[in-house]
This record gives C-alpha cells, structure tokens and sequence, in this order.
C-alpha cells in the first residue's frame, strides 16, 4: 500500500495531466483516464510473467479517473462494491478486428486521489474525488490475484453491487493463471495490436457505464508489450477496442446501440469489400461492453438467390477455471438467412459475454444493401424482447431493373400482358423472376396490376 501512495504523490508532483474533454454528467462517472503507462503518465508500464503451454501471460497499468460531479465508493472488500478492472488484447488483421486475449479481473482497493486527469477534490481511501484519479501498475494489476468474470452482472447497482465476495481464485499452470492469456499464434501471426482496460462500478448509473473502457495501440511479442506512440496521447479515453478497426480503416462501419430493454451497450462493427471475382467479403464483429444478457445467435438475412461460401466465426477463449463452454458457434443457411448460434444449452454455454468481442463472415455473389441483422439475447428477461435487430450492410438479392417488361423488348406494353397470361399457373420458384413481378412466389392479379400501372411507359 505504501508503494501505491508513494507512486500517487509522484503522479502529484508531474503536474495536471488532462486526458481528452472531461464531460462533466450530473453523477458519478468513472473512465479509464491512462492505459499501460506508469503514475506519471510518461513512460509504459506492462508486465509479462511467463509462458506455458504455447500461451504467454500479460497485464497493463490502468488509472481511473471520475469525470462526473459526485465522489465515488471505492470501498475494500465490501461485497459487489469493489471496482473491478478486465483486461483485453485485439488484432487487426487482413481487414479482419478479432479479440485474442482476456483476463480475469483486478478487484481494487484504496483510491489514492491521483491529481493527474484533472482539477482533484481528495477524498478518504474508500472514495475517488471529482476529477480525482487512481491508478493500478501493471503488475498490481495482476490477474493471478483476481476474480472471474463469470460471477460479474456489469449491469449490477445499488445494494449488493455487482458480484459477491468472496470470488474464485484463478487455476491452472502459475505463469499464466488468471492473467490476460495470449496464443503465441496469435502473436506471431503478426498485424495491428491493441490493448483495452474496462472498469465495472456499481455506483454509477447504467447511462454512465458505456465510457468505462479505454484503447491504446501496442506492440506484441512473445516477451513484451509496448506503446505506440509514447504517453497520454496515445490512449483513445472513453471508447471501446472496437473503435481501432475503424480508427484504421474509414470504410468500417461501428454501430453502438442497447440491449433489448435499454440497459446495457453493444457494439456491431462491419465491412464489406468487393473480392474482385464476382464476390464480396461480409465481416462482422459483434462486442458486448456490459450486457449481463449477453447473446446466443447472429442471423444476417440472406435471399434465397445468393449464394454464400466461405463461412467462419471466431471467438477468444476463457481459461483459469473459468466455468464456460468453449464450443465455436455453429452456422446453418435457412429460412432466408445465415445464422451462428451456441452449440451448447445451460446456463455455462459459450454466449458472448460481457468485454468479449466474437467474428462473424462470409462471402456472397451479391453487392451489399441495408437490411436488418437479429441477434438473439442469451438470459431471458420477461417481458422484455429476447431479440435485438441492428440495420447493417447485408447481402441484396438480384436486381430486375424493369421487372415489368417481359418480353424484353423495352417497352411495357400488351406483349407483356400476353407472357402474363401464359404463365399464370407457373409456380415460380424463388431464383424465378419473369412473370413473379412483385416477387411474392405467386403469380397472380397482384403481378397483373403492377404490370398494368406501368403500361405503355419504356424501360431503360
């Protein structure tokens, strides 16, 4: 404890160091104000322990900073109300944005009134001041020492906060137990690394909550990691991981938008590129921030006309003792659409948790439209929807620019109306656009008065 006072009066003494706009809420506000640097903000500070397995062990420094205008609980040991911190790696690669390493959690203690994201009121140990700052070094972020997610609800408030003590202790090898796990094929496989610190509170409002997580790009090796770029203004404070795909590549797309109910924060990100054969790339991210709901299924709506190849999902694994299934979600075509889903039932399946980011892609012979993506809630929660839907680019069925025009000839005229007529007890089959106008798999008056509205008008 000593050593993380001393460290604060060191913060102290660099100064005022502002991190971005503090925007100022009428609450508590927790944000993760740095990210891998040490209390004077200058200099990196991350912390490998080890490997085993063909698995290396990590964690990084984080400092908390309460942007709002109330004082915060930052209370030891008192059951739910502990802050708890999680730690997360990501990789852009080949266009794709995949999370490949997570921790268990620092449960934290004594905040130490750091004056280094603001105008600092101190407080008591077992409280943060307003603008007020408290930092973790990477090593007392330690994850060996921590607890799991899976006894988190990050939605939790109010009496009994949000997880019970006592919390499980890590298991496994002692080099990596507990700590942010990353495969060495994850790391040698190369790209773009970037670290993520995600806080969950349960003294602040629900609205307040989805500034909680910080990025910063890194370097990764098999023995370190390291900074890009050197100090504060390296970190992009107040914003999920899932931003760095877009922050470096301006045709991603991020959508944030709220769990069924309101209460809690996902993030659908995704791009699609033409391959240049007649093809196009759909890649997805799906991340939930701080859903306890969390989601079971990812339906992307597919014409029954396009032909899609290539399909593939990936995940990042949960390790330590850490009760989760770690089955891959299945993929199915059907019902007009492609849709992954768990493999598993119970309440330990593989569902996207909270700080947790899965991969959904494919290709189509199709250009992209804008259509409605389904994702399916994992908890139920009567009487609120067990389903959410988000517009995204997908996949656009064929295209009749003068569906009308029969005969193709150019023009609508009393041709067409006779090609009608002589297909009208055909049963069109879904890839079978003459004569099924509307496109209804009927041909019927319906198709006739469609025809009829456009008699006598030309087709480009």
């Amino acid at each position: 404890m000593d050593t993380k006072i001393a460290c604060a009066l060191v913060g102290l003494a660099g100064g005022l160091l502002l991190f971005g706009e503090m925007k100022a809420v009428a609450s508590i506000d927790i944000a993760v104000s740095r990210l891998g640097l040490n209390s004077g903000g200058a200099g990196d500070d991350f912390a490998y322990y080890g490997t085993f397995g063909g698995v290396r062990a990590f964690s990084m420094a984080s400092t908390a900073c309460n942007v709002g205008t109330q004082t915060a609980q930052w209370i030891d040991g008192a059951s739910g109300n502990q802050r708890v911190i999680a730690q997360n790696m990501y990789r852009l690669l080949n266009g794709r944005f995949e999370q490949i390493g997570q921790s268990w959690l620092k449960h934290s203690f004594c905040a130490v009134s750091e004056f280094t994201c603001g105008g600092c009121s101190p407080t008591d140990c077992n409280t943060l001041g307003i603008g007020c700052a408290d930092t973790y070094w990477a090593t007392l972020n330690d994850g060996a020492s921590g607890g799991p997610k899976s006894q988190i609800n990050p939605a939790g408030q109010g009496s009994g906060g949000t997880h019970v003590h006592p919390y499980s202790a890590p298991s496994g090898p002692t080099a990596i137990r507990g700590r942010l796990q990353i495969h060495d094929t994850d790391i040698n496989a190369g790209g773009q690394n970037f670290a993520e610190v995600q806080y969950v509170t349960h003294d602040e409002g629900l609205n307040q909550r989805n500034n909680n997580a910080s990025w910063r790009e890194v370097n990764l090796s098999l023995f370190s990691i390291s900074g890009v770029g050197a100090g504060q203004a390296s970190v992009h404070d107040q914003e999920a991981a899932i931003y760095a795909w877009q922050a470096n590549d301006r045709d991603v797309v991020i959508l944030p938008f709220s769990d069924a109910g309101g209460r809690s924060r996902f993030h659908l990100g995704y791009l699609v590129t033409d391959n240049g054969d007649g093809t196009w790339h759909y890649e997805y991210a799906l991340h939930n921030m701080n859903s306890d709901r969390g989601a079971m299924s990812f339906s992307v709506p597919i014409p029954a006309c396009v032909t899609v190849t290539n399909m593939d999902f990936h995940d990042v694994d949960y390790h330590s003792g850490e009760p989760y299934d770690l089955t891959d979600w299945g993929v199915m075509i059907g019902g007009g659409a492609v849709m992954w889903a768990t493999q598993t039932e119970g309440v330990n399946t593989n569902a996207l948790r909270w700080a947790t980011l899965y991969n959904f892609r494919f290709d189509a012979d199709q250009p992209p439209t804008t259509g409605n993506i389904t994702i399916g809630h994992f908890k139920e929660v009567p009487p609120l929807p067990d389903f959410m839907t988000v517009a995204a680019q997908v996949p656009l069925g064929p295209v009749v620019p003068c569906p009308e025009d029969l005969n193709g000839d150019g023009a609508i005229n009393v041709l067409d109306v006779v090609q009608l007529l002589l297909c009208w007890t055909d049963q069109p089959s879904p890839c079978d656009t003459p004569c099924d106008i509307n496109q209804d798999l009927f041909i019927n008056v319906l198709d006739l008065v469609a025809l009829l509205l456009e008699f006598g008008n030309a087709c480009p």
